[in-house]
């Protein structure tokens, strides 16, 4: 079927049809959450990063870099998944049937849209990984296997010595520094912009927290609200403050201040290759959701 041409409103447009799979694309987050937000959240903590990132693009977030790809797939009028891409980062899904990949895949093709990698659940990002091998020039590197976690309850926990508290404008500059070395660690992109300007904000929001004993010695951080949950991000104590339980006793307190605030739950992210990180999350009452892959492509 033909494309439509681009409407100027924020309405969807159809870019492709076959077997009953329809995508739509939208230039505004808040018409795609309008459009499949109900779908999104009936899996809310498995769909917190979509549902995060759709909230910062409205948010303006990613006003000063190329436009977003925003695109919902529909199976016989029924919205099925999300696609969405904020380059130079990964194309980002929902989990998706085998039909709808490959649907999708031929629409980013046939339109010549450039993807770095994907994100997403197990086994979709995996799917979509080997088809657009197929489909392409490039080959798939796992980069990481990763864990969604959910806690409604934390559990009891030894504290660490300290407390923990909101950073503060004087934490700005041992906040980038410690961003920074937490991204080259795990090897992931830093955020999008200028990082002072990004600690700052969140300072300012209320979003980072350091534990502090007698100085900071371990951050976490609150991003991506969605309607009932908030993620946790940014864990890290760094090298010579460790072994102490620092960042359990951050992400432990954190939780709980956000559940007190009224959030049913609080997610978080986990390197399925660190089985330490792992049980200590479970330990403070961090349930699995489900898995998920984030690929890298390679010419």
């Amino acid at each position: 079927m033909p494309h439509n041409s681009k409407s100027t409103d924020g309405e969807p447009i159809r870019l492709f049809r076959q077997h009953g799979i329809e995508i739509h694309q939208f230039t505004s987050s808040i018409m795609l959450l309008q459009s499949v937000g109900d779908f999104l959240r009936t899996h809310e903590a498995e769909n917190n990063l979509v549902l995060g990132i759709c909230q910062d693009i409205a948010s303006g977030k990613y006003a000063h870099g190329p436009p977003p790809l925003l695109l919902a797939i529909q199976e016989q009028g029924i919205p099925v998944g999300v696609a969405i891409m904020t380059p130079p980062h990964n194309l980002l899904i929902t989990r998706l049937t085998d039909a709808a990949i490959n649907v999708l895949i031929g629409v980013l093709v046939d339109e010549e849209i450039s993807v770095p990698g994907i994100s997403g659940l197990t086994p979709s990002a995996a799917t979509f990984a080997e088809q657009w091998s197929r489909r392409t020039d490039q080959k798939p590197r796992l980069q990481f296997e990763q864990r969604i976690y959910s806690c409604e309850r934390v559990n009891p926990v030894p504290l660490a010595a300290g407390h923990v508290r909101p950073a503060e404008s004087r934490d700005g500059a041992l906040l980038v520094e410690w961003i920074r070395r937490f991204s080259e660690e795990i090897q992931l992109r830093l955020p999008p912009g200028d990082l002072e300007n990004f600690v700052a904000a969140g300072i300012a929001r209320t979003s980072f927290f350091v534990w502090e004993n007698g100085e900071p010695v371990a951050m976490a951080a609150a991003s991506r609200e969605t309607g009932r949950g908030i993620a946790i991000n940014y864990v890290y104590t760094p090298p010579q403050y460790r072994g102490h339980g620092y960042a359990t006793s951050c992400v432990a307190m954190l939780t709980q201040r956000l559940l007190a605030s009224g959030k049913s739950f609080c997610c978080l992210y986990t390197d399925l290759a660190n089985p330490t990180s792992n049980s200590i999350y479970q330990r403070i009452g961090y349930r699995p959701v489900c898995d998920a892959q984030m690929w890298q492509f390679e010419s």
